[in-house]
C-alpha cells in the first residue's frame, strides 16, 4: 500500500519530464517505487546555469536509495528527443551515485521503435531503447508497446479495465492507465488522412496519454498529443466520464503547441471542428489544474490554446510570495488578437510575455525578464485584454526563470502543491492570502515554511471505489479494428 505519492512536473527547458515518488510511509523516509514519464530536452541551459542538471541530480539521489536503484517503470510518450534525450544522462548519474548499474524494471513506449534512433554529435546513431538493453539497464522483454489506437478504458462500464503499471494489489495503490496510445486516425479507414499528415504531427499523434490514479485522485500526462489524438480520446470516452471526475492535474498537450493542438498553420485561423475538438477534450478531462512544460523555442505555450484549457478549480490554489494578490506568474506566447484598452480595435503581438494570473495554470517556463521597451502586459484567462502599449514599467529581475511543480497526492484524493525554482530549492509559492483573522494569518505564515502548500478544499472526501478486475494490456484487442497498420 502506498503512503505519500509525489507527482513532480520537472523543468527540463524545452522538453518534458514528470517524476513520481511513491513512499511506503507518510514521513517520506522510505521510497518504495519510482516512475518516470519522459525525460528529454532540446535546450536546458539558461544564462550559463544548468538548472536541469540540478533537477536530474535530485531524481538520481532519490532513486539511488531504492534496494535496486533505478525506476520501476519509464514511460516514453513518443520518440522526440525533447522527451527522451536526457534519459541516458540521468541513468549515468544514478550509476555514479549508487555505485552500480541502475535498474529499469519496465519500459512502455509509443510509436515505432526505429523512430527512437536519433543522430548524435559524433554522427553516430543512438536509440535510447536499444541503449538501455545493450548496456544492461533492462531486458529486451521489459520494453513494451501497445497496439494501435489502444486504450485501457471500457466505454460500456465507464471504467478502466486494463493498466500499464501498478504498485500493488490494493485499492489505494498507484495505478497507471493508458488513456490512449499509438493513435492513428479518428477514422481508421481514412488512410489518406494518415499519409497526408506532416511527419512531425504523425510522430506526435501517437503519443501515449497516461492517467495516474492514487486514492481516487487522478493525474493526466498528455505527452505531445495532437488535435487528432484529442479527437480519438473524445470518441473513445463517455461524456462526461466518471474516470476524470477527480482529475487534479493535466499536462497541456505538446507543451501548449498551437499548430498541432489546433491543427493549423502559424497565424492561420483554426477550423471550427479543430476548436470544438479541443473544447470537448478539455471538458472531458475536468482538470482542476493545468501544468505546462514550456519554452519559447517553438512559440510554446500558445495563449490561444491555453484559453480552451482553463481549469475547473476557480479558486486560486497558491500564490507567488512576491505577488500581493492571490496570483502567480505565467509565461505564454501571444498568438491571439488582443483588445487594446486605450484605443478602438485590436492589436496582434507575436512574441512571449509574462503576466500574473489567479488561474490554476502552472508553467515550467516561469518568469522572463521585463525590459524597458516591452511595456506592461496584463491578461486574465480566458478574457482578452492588454494594457496600453505606451505604458512602460521598470525592468524586473527574474528571480527564477524556471519552475518545478510538486503535487503531493493525499490519501483522501486531494493534493498539496508547491512551486520550486529547481528541486534543490525551497518554495517561491505560498498559501492564498486570507484576511479572516490574525489567527488565520499566523497559521498561513507557518504554512509558508512547509515544503508544500495545501490546495483549498479540493475533493477532501475520498471517492467511493468499486473493486475492479484488472487485465494486462496486451490481451486487449484493438478498439478501432484489427486491420489498422501504423504509419510513421
Amino acid at each position: 500500500m502506498a503512503g505519500n505519492v509525489n507527482i513532480i512536473v520537472v523543468n527540463v527547458g524545452q522538453g518534458q519530464c514528470t517524476f513520481v515518488e511513491i513512499y511506503t510511509t507518510s514521513a517520506q523516509t522510505t521510497l518504495s517505487h519510482a516512475l518516470l514519464f519522459d525525460c528529454g530536452s532540446d535546450k536546458y541551459n539558461e544564462n550559463g546555469v544548468d538548472q536541469v542538471d540540478v533537477n536530474l541530480n535530485y531524481i538520481a539521489a532519490r532513486v539511488s536509495t531504492l534496494p535496486e536503484p533505478g525506476f520501476d517503470c519509464i514511460f516514453f510518450s513518443h520518440s522526440d528527443k525533447d522527451h527522451t534525450s536526457l534519459t541516458e544522462r540521468l541513468l549515468l548519474k544514478i550509476d555514479n551515485l549508487a555505485g552500480k548499474k541502475a535498474k529499469v524494471k519496465e519500459v512502455w513506449y509509443a510509436g515505432a521503435k526505429d523512430d527512437y534512433t536519433k543522430g548524435s554529435s559524433g554522427g553516430k546513431k543512438f536509440n535510447i531503447l536499444n541503449h538501455m538493453v545493450t548496456n544492461g539497464y533492462c531486458l529486451l522483454a521489459d520494453e513494451k508497446t501497445t497496439e494501435s489506437n489502444y486504450t485501457g478504458y471500457d466505454k460500456t462500464t465507464d471504467q478502466f479495465i486494463e493498466y500499464l503499471w501498478r504498485s500493488g494489489s490494493t485499492a489505494d495503490d498507484v495505478v497507471v492507465y493508458p488513456i490512449v496510445s499509438n493513435s492513428l486516425s479518428a477514422d481508421p479507414d481514412n488512410e489518406e488522412e494518415i499519409e497526408a499528415g506532416k511527419k512531425a504531427e504523425v510522430r506526435n499523434r501517437v503519443s501515449m496519454i497516461c492517467g495516474l490514479q492514487y486514492a481516487g485522485g487522478f493525474y493526466t500526462i498528455c505527452g505531445d498529443a495532437t488535435n487528432i489524438t484529442m479527437e480519438i480520446v473524445n470518441l473513445t470516452y463517455k461524456h462526461p466520464s466518471t474516470v476524470f471526475s477527480n482529475n487534479n492535474m493535466t499536462t497541456l498537450p505538446h507543451h501548449g503547441s498551437r499548430s498541432t493542438g489546433l491543427a493549423v498553420a502559424r497565424n492561420a485561423k483554426p477550423s471550427d471542428k479543430a476548436v470544438a475538438t479541443v473544447k470537448s477534450f478539455s471538458t472531458l478531462l475536468q482538470s482542476k489544474s493545468i501544468t505546462i512544460s514550456a519554452y519559447e523555442k517553438h512559440r510554446h505555450p500558445s495563449l490561444e490554446l491555453m484559453n480552451y484549457f482553463v481549469p475547473t478549480q476557480a479558486t486560486p490554489i497558491l500564490k507567488d510570495l512576491r505577488v500581493t494578490k492571490n496570483e502567480h506568474f505565467l509565461t505564454s506566447y501571444l498568438d491571439i488578437k488582443l483588445l487594446n484598452t486605450d484605443k478602438v480595435g485590436i492589436i496582434f503581438i507575436d512574441l512571449s510575455r509574462t503576466f500574473t494570473t489567479p488561474t490554476n495554470m502552472f508553467s515550467t517556463r516561469y518568469f522572463t525578464y521585463f525590459t524597458p521597451d516591452t511595456g506592461k502586459f496584463s491578461y486574465q484567462l480566458p478574457n482578452n485584454h492588454i494594457d496600453p502599449p505606451t505604458a512602460r514599467v521598470t525592468p524586473v529581475t527574474a528571480l527564477n526563470g524556471f519552475a518545478c511543480w510538486k503535487y503531493a497526492a493525499q490519501a483522501n484524493g486531494s493534493f498539496l502543491l508547491g512551486g520550486h525554482a529547481d528541486l534543490d530549492s525551497g518554495l517561491f509559492t505560498g498559501p492564498i492570502v486570507t484576511t479572516v483573522s490574525s489567527k488565520n494569518t499566523a497559521a498561513n505564515e507557518e504554512r509558508i515554511s512547509e515544503k508544500i502548500v495545501q490546495s483549498p478544499k479540493i475533493n477532501t472526501v475520498q471517492t467511493k471505489r468499486k473493486k475492479k478486475k484488472m487485465y494486462l494490456p496486451m490481451s486487449r484487442k484493438n478498439r478501432f479494428g484489427s486491420s489498422i497498420v501504423q504509419h510513421y
